[in-house]
């Protein structure tokens, strides 16, 4: 019987998987809705894919897994591997059926559900943090009190897609308006998952936002270090970047809170991104708990710190296994940050995006040169990613810096541009 390596609607860092399944020998087999397609960074990857085949949707969950099922059968599945999380419940689904260790659909369809994360949280005592109907708390007139900031969610989230920032009640109309209306541009294909579950208004935990990567191997818990983070200035709900390692001086009892984390949530095998703030106290609030590993170039970035070829330990987890890696290991390649860039409001067309090439070691236009922006102001809107490495943190801070001031859209330098002012 023959096996292969199956790999759910691959963007960025999948690829990477991909070329790492190819150099171990495996045959991929590729199900997407999105066209197949990546820049110079992920490119052997893509040539890596050995067969591909479309789908309409992740809507039918019951008729995908028939198509999947009909153009595998006769294949012993190595292992599976999905990033985007309307395809995750359906790849618990494929890993069930081939014996792989997986959480299964039914635990990956509530690790999906905002609500019932902070809820199972709350129950176990490792979260303060309230959640409300954003419809009744306008009606109200009024935040709840002890509420002075709060974040407007979908319950079902993807990225930072519909998430709004909300000090005041007119920012929370602001950001219903912008769902009812359909104000935000997204890929359409995420559309079922992201609506299905509507929006719930979470009390913010104000202070630093991080994350920590890592995995899931057979119920054991493997961090890799944390992740700072670069925001928006006018609105810290749009990330702008993330650095790695990030030395926090509470990194102990950073891990060990986001290991109960997976704990009390029951995780059981595959990537996790979990996102985080610490307060000005000291207090850690989980802000998602995310079951694949960081978007955009995190793995990349992550790789080139530690000098170490994760792509590969992901196939290995991918494939059932349990990757022979201490927790947090050494940083022997230094600081990497990767950063994007916004146009600024009110771009009609990407005409040119330039950035320093003597500072940047990777880069990625993720609009095309020609682009018509229907808005220029949501994450999603981004047009460049950009890495760059240094000996220190504090030097590759700076270095990221330098580049988003000086870079260019459409011949003119973005200084201050107002979506491109940020805070780490």
């Amino acid at each position: 019987m023959s096996e292969c390596f199956v790999v759910f609607e691959p963007v960025n860092h999948m690829y990477k998987l991909i070329e790492a399944a190819r150099h171990a020998g495996i045959h991929t087999v590729v199900f997407h809705t999105l066209d197949l397609a990546t820049g110079p960074i992920y490119k052997a990857g893509l040539e890596s894919i050995d067969e591909s085949w479309r789908l309409d949707s992740w809507d039918d969950e019951e008729a995908t897994l028939r198509f999947v099922n009909a153009k595998l059968e006769g294949r012993r599945v190595r292992g599976t591997y999905g990033g985007v999380e309307p395809a995750l419940p359906l790849e618990t689904i494929v890993r069930r059926q081939a014996g792989l260790p997986t959480h299964g659909p039914e635990l990956m369809r509530n690790l999906l559900n905002k609500k019932w994360v902070r809820s199972r949280l709350r129950d176990a005592g490792l979260t303060r943090l309230r959640m409300f109907d954003p419809r009744a708390v306008l009606a109200e007139g009024r935040f709840p009190e002890g509420v002075s900031s709060a974040f407007l969610k979908p319950i079902q989230g993807l990225g930072s897609i519909h998430v709004t920032h909300c000090r005041t009640l007119e920012d929370l109309a602001r950001g219903l308006d912008v769902w009812d209306r359909e104000l935000q541009s997204y890929r359409p294909v995420f559309r079922h998952h992201l609506t299905s579950g509507g929006l719930f208004l979470e009390e913010g935990a104000m202070g630093e936002l991080m994350s920590v990567e890592g995995w899931v191997a057979n119920g054991s818990y493997t961090p890799l270090g944390i992740a700072s983070r670069t925001v928006l200035s006018r609105d810290v709900s749009i990330e702008m970047g993330a650095q790695f390692p990030y030395p926090h001086p509470l990194l102990a009892q950073i891990v060990e809170k986001i290991t109960a984390v997976h704990k009390v949530l029951g995780l059981v095998h595959g990537p996790t991104h979990a996102e985080l703030i610490v307060t000005p106290a000291g207090e850690i609030e989980l802000v998602e708990m995310n079951v694949r590993f960081g978007g955009y170039d995190f793995l990349l970035m992550v790789s080139e710190a530690l000098d170490l070829p994760l792509h590969e330990l992901l196939l290995e987890v991918a494939c059932g296994g349990a990757p022979a890696l201490q927790p947090l290991p050494p940083a022997r390649g230094g600081y990497v940050s990767m950063q994007m860039l916004l146009a600024p409001g009110g771009t009609e067309r990407l005409d040119a995006v330039e950035a320093d090439k003597d500072a940047i070691f990777a880069v990625t236009q993720t609009k095309p040169t020609g682009h018509v922006f229907a808005s220029t102001d949501f994450q999603n809107d981004q047009i460049l990613r950009y890495l760059v490495r240094d000996a220190s943190y504090e030097g590759v801070l700076k270095k990221a810096a330098a580049v988003r001031y000086n870079a260019r859209v459409n011949g003119k330098q973005l200084g201050n541009d107002p979506n491109n002012v940020v805070q780490n």
